[in-house]
């Protein structure tokens, strides 16, 4: 098994002015397996992750939610940033994550920069790493927790931590992640306005019945709760009663009527004065075709 991190001294020959060569002794860390049945590595000299006092990330399994570490910029995009860390890990950080200034991500940093982040997404099953720079730094009040517990359709509830311009930031409870819940929605399910709401809604304040919409990246966002779904009842000759509405299909025109297919094994007869309120004006025989609801 390697070990990833710990300091070694290589030994390497440099040449001499008189034409000669002596050995020079370079300080590195074993940075991830090259050809492990070969026995060959590949080290990495950079100060930053030698010296670093930050945990070393050397697999997926092993990345906690907060944690904060250094990696090397691999690659720079308008979109984001990616970096590397110890044994070939590899985290996405999103333009969002990379600076609250602003700058043009292609300006701001190039590849073999290091760049202190912390982690704030995780999904071990597809090996893919979130981080964010931006809230790595001293300054940075941590805001990032495991939302690993959370997932679409839960039912929430939360306490209000701040008030935007367009969204309410919560703390859902108890699992303490920081979720967004938009005034119009809030407005919508409380019918009532945004002004009001904003008059209204004070930090700590309790708002329940809510529903987990999305869990992306660390980031959170609830919603309105779907309204339960009354279960269709199926329709049987043993069960049906007198006034119970039903629902079938014009399948043809008969002598009497219109016949409609109810079931797959029940059909019903409508008679044209049956059709409708007024059958001098209305239609007294439903197209072939048409949903009847009786």
């Amino acid at each position: 098994m390697a070990l990833y991190g710990p300091t070694t001294t290589q030994t390497y020959p440099s040449n001499t002015p008189r034409g000669g060569s002596r050995l020079e002794q370079v300080s590195s860390a074993v940075y991830s397996l090259l050809k492990p049945e070969r026995n060959r590595v590949i080290l990495t000299a950079k100060r930053t992750l030698m010296d670093t006092a930050q945990p070393i990330l050397t697999s997926y399994e092993d990345a906690k939610i907060g944690a904060v570490t250094h990696g090397v910029i691999f690659a720079v995009s308008e979109t984001g940033l990616k970096v590397e860390f110890f044994n070939n890990v590899k985290a996405t950080i999103p333009a969002r994550e990379a600076s609250e200034t602003g700058a043009k991500l292609t300006d701001a940093f190039t590849p073999g920069k290091i760049a202190k982040v912390r982690v704030i997404a995780v999904y071990k099953d597809t090996q893919h790493i979130v981080a964010s720079i931006r809230q790595a730094t001293s300054a940075f009040t941590p805001t990032v927790t495991d939302v690993s517990s959370l997932s679409v359709g839960d039912t929430v509830q939360g306490a209000v931590v701040e008030l935007q311009k367009a969204n309410i930031i919560l703390s859902l409870q108890p699992s303490e992640a920081r979720a967004h819940l938009s005034f119009v929605t809030l407005a919508n399910i409380r019918g009532t306005t945004i002004p009001e709401l904003r008059t209204s809604l004070k930090p700590g304040a309790i708002i329940d019945s809510l529903m987990v919409t999305s869990v992306e990246e660390g980031f959170v966002i609830v919603g309105k709760p779907e309204s339960p779904k009354k279960p269709k009842a199926k329709l049987s000759m043993d069960a049906v009663t007198v006034g119970q509405i039903v629902r079938g299909r014009v399948i043809r025109h008969g002598r009497f009527g219109a016949q409609a297919k109810l079931t797959a094994r029940i059909t019903g007869s409508l008679h044209p004065t049956d059709a409708c309120d007024d059958y001098e004006v209305g239609n007294p025989f439903p197209a072939v075709g048409s949903a009847l609801q009786r």
